[in-house]
């Protein structure tokens, strides 16, 4: 490749060099061999491509990840009203079959497989065992 416009003599350029026109002078761009691409894009990802999609993710995690442990906690309050109905349908059951109330600490309900076969739920929260109030026979609440 040959300059023209510099002079009388043509001087040739390197083999990696380019000619750029710019307002009717030949001007040398100098590109490094491993930037030209021959037909087809080099296989891999930049940093500042891998930097983008780690900070999109983290993001996402942001997010996500506090919804999750609110949602968690809530699903085991939730369990924990259901066993309450549950243990309290059983309570009342013993009492319609014995005619009698079980004991304040459900010995004798989770000793019949008829009425808890898996045995009496405890408290998916902090998984306390539950425990009838003496005067109402009802099972008693407790704070989470």
């Amino acid at each position: 490749m040959y300059l023209a416009g510099w002079g009388a003599t043509q001087r040739r350029l390197p083999r990696k060099a380019s000619v750029s026109w710019l307002e009717g002078w030949a001007v040398p761009t100098w590109r490094p061999h491993s930037v030209r691409w021959r037909g087809r894009p080099p296989a891999g990802f930049t940093l500042l491509e891998l930097l983008i999609v780690v900070v999109i993710l983290g993001i996402l995690a942001a997010v996500v990840v506090p919804r999750f442990a609110i949602s968690a906690g809530t699903a085991k309050r939730n369990a924990c009203d259901c066993n309450l109905a549950r243990i309290s349908t059983q309570v009342d059951r013993w009492y319609f079959e014995k005619q009698s109330w079980p004991k304040i600490d459900l010995s004798d309900i989770s000793a019949d497989t008829d009425y808890f076969p898996d045995g009496v739920p405890r408290c998916p929260v902090d998984n306390r065992v539950y425990q009838l109030n003496p005067t109402t026979h009802r099972v008693k609440r407790h704070d989470h």
